[in-house]
C-alpha cells in the first residue's frame, strides 16, 4: 500500500510518470508472486505462495537457500490447477523435500513460467 500511494504522490508532483507503476508489460506470463503470511511459523501453519498467471504456462515453484541451495519444489503443468490463468497457489510448511523443516532464517522462493522469473524473500521463524 505505502508503494501505491508513494507513486500516487510521485505521480501528483510530477516526479515520475503514473504509467511506470501500472500493470505489467504486455506479454507477461507470470504476473505476480507471493508468500503469506511472511514471515510465518512452520510450527503453528504452513505458508501460501500466491502466484497469478495471464495465460496458461508450465510453472515451477522451488524454494532455495540464500546460499542457492534448492530445499523444496513443486512442478505444475500448463492448464492444470498450478498453471491456469489467474490465480494459484501451494502451501509451503516449511519442510524440505526429505521431510525435514529447514532452520529458521531467510529462503527464496523463485516461481518459473514461460521463460520469466520471479523471487519472493521468505522468512521462517519457529
Amino acid at each position: 500500500m505505502r508503494t501505491l500511494w508513494a507513486a500516487l504522490a510521485a505521480a501528483a508532483l510530477g516526479l515520475a510518470p503514473l504509467a511506470a507503476f501500472s500493470a505489467p508489460a504486455e506479454g507477461t506470463v507470470l504476473v505476480e508472486a507471493s508468500c503469506f503470511p511472511n514471515p510465518f511459523d512452520s510450527r503453528r501453519a504452513p505458508a501460501t505462495l500466491r502466484w497469478t498467471l495471464a495465460s496458461e504456462a508450465p510453472v515451477e515453484v522451488a524454494v532455495h537457500s540464500v546460499f542457492g541451495a534448492r530445499l523444496w519444489r513443486r512442478s505444475f503443468t500448463a492448464g492444470a490447477p498450478g498453471g491456469r490463468p489467474g490465480p494459484n497457489e501451494v502451501a509451503w510448511d516449511g519442510a524440505d523435500d526429505t521431510g525435514r523443516k529447514v532452520s529458521k532464517g531467510l529462503y527464496l522462493l523463485v516461481l518459473r513460467a514461460a521463460g520469466e522469473r520471479r523471487v519472493v524473500k521468505v522468512g521462517v521463524r519457529h
